[in-house]
Formats: C-alpha cells, sequence, structure tokens
C-alpha cells in the first residue's frame, strides 16, 4: 500500500512537472496561435505515426528487410519534407570528418576503449584535424569558399573511401539487435528527431542563423581568408569562428537544411558523448538509453541543434572533458586529464557561451593533474586504455587549432577576445584596445540578482516570464529526477564517487544566475545547456536501477520519462526558430532539395527588395552594405539574403551607438569603414526608436550628396540606396 501510495504521488508530481511549463508557454506565451496551426498538430501526428512505424520495423523484422523498411520510411518523410538530399549532403561531410579521425586513431591505436568510445574518438580527432587544416589554408591564403569545398572533397572523400563506412551512424545502430525492444527504441527516437529537426530547419530560421552563421561565404570568407579585414561592426563576427568556417564548405550548395544539418549531426555525437559517460559509469543499459533520451529531448538542446550557432558542439566538448576526468578517476592515467584540459580549452573555439563550463574543466583537470604527484603512492597500477599518439594529437590539434583562431581575432580587433565583456575590459587594462570598427560586446556584467528565487522557478514552471528563455527552454525533467532521485536514495556512493565533475557543472547554473547580470531576464537559455545537461544525467542516474523495476515504482518512472520526453519533443516542435511544427498534411513529394534561393527570393520579395537585389547582383560578396530595413512578420532579418556583406545600422547602433551618435558621426563612419551602399526605406513609419537613426542617416547621406561623395542610385517604392564614391 506504501508503494502504491509513494507511486501515485511521483506520477502527480510528474505530470505537474512535464506539463506545467508548456502550458504556461501556450497560455502565458505567445505560442497558443502554434499549436492550432497544422503545421504543428498534423505535423505532430506525422512524427507519432512515423516513429510507431520505425520502431515497429526495427523490432518486429530481421535482416535486408528491417534495412530496407526504415530507409524506405525515412526517405518518404524526408522527400516529402524536401530535405532528403540536405540529409545526405550534411551526413556525408560529418562522416567523413568522423572517417578522418578513425584514420588516426586507428593508426595509434586504442584497443582498450570500447566501440562507442572509439567512435567518440574519432569525432573529436577529425574534428580537431580537419578544423586545423581549414584554418592552416585560410592563414597560408586559400581560403575562399571554392578552396574549402575543394580541401573537404580531397581530404574527407578520400578518409571516407578508406574508411568505407559510416562511424557515427554504424556507432548509434550498432545498439539495434535483432528483437531489442530498447534498440528499436533508441532507432526509432533518433531517426525521428533527427527527421523533425531538419523538417523544422526546411522551414524556420532563426535571427542569428541569418545574421552571421548562413551567410559565411559574404561575412567570413568573402574575401578569400577568415585572416582578412572584414569592415564589420558587431563583435559576432569577431569571436572563435571555428564552428562557423566547418559550415563554410556548405554555403555553395544552395540548401539551408543541409547547412544547419551539421548542428544536427552534433545533437547526435552529443548524445555519443553523453552514451559514454554513462558507459564509463557502469550503468545498466535501460538506465543510459533513458538518460541519454532525457538529456537530447531537451526543448533547448533541440532547438538550438537546428541553427547555425556551435552550441551543441561546445557543450559536447566540455562533457568531452568531463568524461576524461571522469576516465582518469576509474583508471588513474594522466594523459586522460591532459585530454579533458584541452578539450576544455578546444571548447571554447567553437562558442563562447560555454566559457564558464570550459573554465572549470580545464582548472580542475589542472588541479587533479597537479595533485596526481602530491598523492602516496597507490596499490593499483593506472590502466593505459590509449597510446600516446591519441592523446598528443588531441593535445597538440587542440593548441594549434586555438593559437589560430585566438591569432586571427587579435589580428582583425587588436585584442584576443572580443565577443564576452570581462575579457574585454581586462584585455584594456593592460593596454590592447579594440581597433575600428569592432562593436562592443553585450554588457553581460557581475551583480547580484534579488530575483534569483523567482528566476529559478520561473525556468522549470514559468518559462513564458523569460523573453530569451522561452524558445530554448531547459525543461523541467532535471529538477523532477533529481529530486526523486534524493528521495528514492536508491543509489550507492561507489556508483556516484567518479561525477564529481558533473555536479560541480551542474552547480554552476545557481551562481551564474544569482552573480551574473544579463541584458536580459534570465539571460539566454542557450547559455545553460551544459549544467542542464549534467542535472538531467544526474538526475537519471540517482534515480539508476528503480527504472528497471516491474513493479508499480518502477512502471510509474519509465512512464514519466516518456511523458517527460514526449512533452519536451512537443515544445520544440512549436518553439523551435519561432516556428510552428513543420508542414500541414500534403502529398507533396516535389519539394526541391536546393531551397536556398527559393527562400531568399521569398525573403526579398517580403521585403520589398527586388529591384536592390538585382542591381547588387554580380558584385563582390565583400563590398560593404549597411542599411535600414523595417522589420516584418515574414522574415526576421531579410537583408541577410541580398548577396553582399550587409550589416543592420540597428544592430551598429546597438555595439557601437557613437558611429551613429549624429549625421556628422555617421557620415565619417561611412567613409572611414569603406561602406560602398546605404539602403534606407522611403515611405515607412519605423518604430520610435529607430526614427531618430533613420532622420540621422538621411541627413548624413545629404551632407555626403552636397560633397560629391554619395549618390543615389536605385528608388523603388520602398527604399533608396545610395552609393558611396571613393
Amino acid at each position: 500500500m506504501e508503494r502504491l501510495a509513494f507511486s501515485l504521488f511521483i506520477t502527480i508530481t510528474g505530470v505537474l512537472f512535464a506539463l506545467i511549463g508548456p502550458f504556461d508557454m501556450v497560455y502565458g506565451g505567445p505560442f497558443g496561435w502554434h499549436i492550432r496551426q497544422p503545421a504543428f498538430w498534423q505535423g505532430g501526428i506525422e512524427l507519432i505515426v512515423l516513429a510507431t512505424l520505425l520502431g515497429a520495423a526495427l523490432y518486429f523484422l530481421k535482416g535486408w528487410l528491417r534495412i530496407l523498411v526504415v530507409l524506405i520510411l525515412c526517405e518518404g518523410y524526408a522527400r516529402q519534407q524536401g530535405v532528403d538530399l540536405a540529409i545526405v549532403i550534411s551526413l556525408f561531410y560529418y562522416e567523413g570528418i568522423a572517417a578522418l579521425g578513425t584514420l588516426i586513431l586507428n593508426r595509434f591505436g586504442s584497443p582498450q576503449l570500447s566501440c562507442t568510445e572509439r567512435c567518440l574518438f574519432s569525432i573529436v580527432l577529425g574534428t580537431l584535424t580537419w578544423c586545423c587544416l581549414e584554418w592552416i589554408l585560410s592563414a597560408l591564403g586559400p581560403g575562399s569558399v571554392h578552396d574549402l569545398q575543394i580541401a573537404a572533397l580531397v581530404v574527407l572523400g578520400a578518409a571516407l573511401l578508406l574508411r568505407r563506412r559510416l562511424t557515427v551512424l554504424g556507432c548509434v545502430f550498432s545498439h539495434v539487435g535483432e528483437r531489442n525492444m530498447l534498440g528499436a527504441i533508441l532507432g526509432a527516437f533518433v531517426c525521428t528527431i533527427v527527421l523533425m529537426l531538419f523538417a523544422k530547419s526546411s522551414v524556420s530560421i532563426d535571427y542569428d542563423s541569418l545574421w552571421y552563421g548562413l551567410r559565411g561565404d559574404r561575412v567570413l570568407v568573402a574575401a578569400g581568408s577568415v585572416f582578412k579585414g572584414l569592415g564589420l561592426v558587431s563583435n559576432v563576427h569577431y569571436g572563435p569562428q571555428a564552428y562557423e568556417l566547418l559550415l563554410v564548405p556548405l554555403m555553395h550548395l544552395r540548401s539551408v537544411p543541409a547547412i544547419l544539418g551539421f548542428s544536427i549531426w552534433c545533437w547526435v555525437s552529443l548524445g555519443v558523448c553523453l552514451y559514454v559517460i554513462t558507459e564509463r559509469l557502469h550503468w545498466v543499459p535501460m538506465v543510459r538509453l533513458l538518460a541519454v533520451a532525457l538529456a537530447l529531448a531537451t526543448p533547448a538542446v533541440m532547438n538550438i541543434a537546428i541553427t547555425a550557432k556551435g552550441d551543441v558542439m561546445g557543450a559536447t566538448w566540455v562533457l568531452f572533458g568531463a568524461y576524461a576526468i571522469i576516465a582518469y578517476r576509474s583508471t588513474r592515467y594522466r594523459p586522460w586529464l591532459v585530454i579533458a584540459f584541452f578539450a576544455a580549452l578546444a571548447a571554447t573555439v567553437f562558442r563562447m557561451s560555454v566559457l564558464p563550463y570550459a573554465v572549470l574543466t580545464g582548472l580542475l583537470a589542472l588541479c587533479a593533474f597537479a595533485f596526481s604527484f602530491l598523492r602516496k603512492r597507490e596499490n593499483i597500477a593506472p590502466t593505459r586504455d590509449m597510446t600516446a599518439g591519441v592523446w598528443v594529437w588531441i593535445a597538440s590539434a587542440s593548441a594549434i587549432l586555438f593559437v589560430l583562431v585566438t591569432a586571427r581575432t587579435f589580428l582583425l580587433t587588436g585584442v584576443p577576445f572580443a565577443e564576452v565583456s570581462t575579457l574585454v575590459n581586462l584585455s584594456h587594462r593592460i593596454g590592447l584596445n579594440v581597433r575600428f570598427p569592432v562593436g562592443g560586446p553585450a554588457p553581460s556584467y557581475p551583480g547580484f540578482n534579488t530575483d534569483f528565487i523567482a528566476t529559478i522557478l520561473d525556468f522549470i514552471f514559468r518559462p513564458a516570464a523569460l523573453p530569451h528563455v522561452i524558445i530554448e527552454w531547459s525543461g523541467a525533467a532535471f529538477a523532477y529526477f533529481l529530486l526523486v532521485g534524493f528521495a528514492l536514495r536508491s543509489t550507492q556512493q561507489e556508483r556516484f564517487k567518479h561525477v564529481w565533475i558533473l555536479w560541480l557543472l551542474a552547480a554552476t547554473f545557481f551562481p551564474l544566475q544569482l552573480f551574473v547580470r544579463y541584458p536580459v531576464r534570465g539571460g539566454d537559455g542557450n547559455y545553460f545547456i551544459v549544467p542542464i545537461l549534467c542535472m538531467v544525467m544526474l538526475g537519471a542516474g540517482l534515480v539508476g536501477e528503480r527504472f528497471c523495476e516491474e513493479g508499480s515504482i518502477g512502471r510509474t518512472l519509465r512512464w514519466l520519462a516518456g511523458l517527460f520526453i514526449v512533452s519536451s519533443v512537443a515544445v520544440a516542435l512549436a518553439t523551435g526558430s519561432w516556428g510552428p511544427g513543420t508542414r500541414g498534411w500534403d502529398f507533396d513529394f516535389s519539394r526541391p532539395a536546393h531551397d536556398y534561393k527559393a527562400r531568399a527570393t521569398y525573403g526579398i520579395n517580403a521585403a520589398g527588395l527586388q529591384l536592390i537585389d538585382q542591381y547588387l547582383k554580380g558584385m563582390p560578396p565583400s563590398t560593404r552594405m549597411v542599411g535600414l530595413i523595417p522589420l516584418n512578420p515574414n522574415d526576421p532579418l531579410p537583408g541577410s539574403w541580398l548577396p553582399v556583406r550587409y550589416e543592420a545600422l540597428e544592430n551598429i547602433a546597438w555595439t557601437r551607438p557613437g558611429y551613429v551618435h549624429s549625421p556628422e558621426s555617421i557620415g565619417a563612419f561611412l567613409l572611414l569603414d569603406d561602406i560602398r551602399y546605404v539602403l534606407l526605406p522611403r515611405a515607412v513609419t519605423p518604430a520610435k526608436e529607430t526614427d531618430p537613426l533613420s532622420q540621422r542617416v538621411s541627413t548624413a547621406l545629404a551632407l555626403l550628396q552636397n560633397r560629391g561623395l554619395a549618390e543615389s542610385v536605385v528608388h523603388t517604392n520602398d527604399y533608396v540606396l545610395w552609393k558611396l564614391k571613393d
């Protein structure tokens, strides 16, 4: 009776934790309209049917028939969404990187690593090596889109031919055995979510991806190399761009889902990384799969995976460092700590949002390394489960990549780090000043959040109260399973003595909310992916074998884990990139695979930029252009589709208000920064905060025209395009 009452209690609380947040986003936030759209509910039904059919095929069928049915189901859905070619292109690019890593790993050998660990090391080695090749080529000169595409075709194509198998997919589906329920669920989950994310990327694009991630051919390497001057103001273009440069070989394939798809495969690799952590901790298979599924289903993780930003890859590198520390605790082999330190170093070149966690991981690795020499000699000899060549390669490649990326930032900006306000201020104190025209970073700075408790509760139950968290929500699974795990007290201390690194990473969430002031309350949801993932994993681990029980508590916990996964996927489906789902029901299997041109045309036409676009075609993509384009509901940043290096004057005003303070300062900025074109609206009613800016820019251009330095070259019903003379 007591067990039944406890089961009822955890059921009620679990349902509340799983559903209060989503209901708040619908009824307290802007997503009530989203869930009423056919793209959400019809697209959701499609995904449920697809997952059911995939699971049945993986469980009931055998051999080649199973593979054939799964491929037919996946291809049918992908073709109907117009993303089949994008999946293949991005997959082979990612698998080429992993194949390169596998060749290096096989060269040095690591006989003690498991199959999944070998896959993770292949991804790590391949990513580091390919990134170093890209950056070295760019430093030597040939760093254009065409150059990097040729390099990818030669290097990664050769690696795939030599490897002759797909490393990442082979690893994931090696767990799908004959008549294996867990394996069938795993396979159906991975396939369905990957297809859903690709489908969402084909209909929705977030603002930041339009701002910089999808425009690497114009804002990153248009001048022929990532090391050449940009003339852009926003500091996002000057931070570590290792992830953005990885996307450049995909740019001229003219497929938005193919570019965004690289991050989706990073999502799969994040799952591989989390799984190897559970392997090192010797969790039972069901707990491993539930923990990884709960973590990967976190809405913030899925939603950031359909952007052209490196948050998923950055989180993977931090967690790879945590895995290395866990491996050291179980083997006492010091090179694991070397790997942990350089993994943390590499994480910062892919995404600076993981900087606090990378610093913590790196410092802990250094402290553990120093402390290992002070410990009394132990009776157990270190377990050497990798060769020296592997960890030396990882350390060397990470150091080379970090130096190249940091050198590029210093060369272009005058400071080694341009995205974090604290580091920029530190550079100023030692005499390094930011060069013109680079803008300042977002003003997040130390402070005390008197609203701390309410903010934490909002993260769990009221995400609609946090404007920049609502589309990258942390979910509530981490809080629920931690509470239930502590209540059950079912886990032996032995199993958790190696995971102090995960507890420390998880704990960073609270001081970051308590002692950091963000421009927007609560910060951005993607800032906290690492601690949220750690809390989800720790919560699932605390519950542990109770998931596997056949009694009422075990069945309840498994059912609740499924409820959290389904509700999280539904949230991601409704909120990702602000798009409502995928598509409504239709039988259109003729959607073009190369959708970039169609989407660019739609965005340009919706903003009335057709004549402007035609005038700019044929010009070098490095041509500098600034402008004011009124916001419209059809496209968050229509100027990003123009074929030149466009920058919105609103962003310039945000990062360097002095440049647009007066007509005189605007004119000086336009001339000093070698701006060639300025786009202004004609008959519009801009927002109050941008109206003075529009007037100041118009006055500045009139003054330049009087001096013979500017002329209007294109007039449309909506815009005037000005050309500045040399």
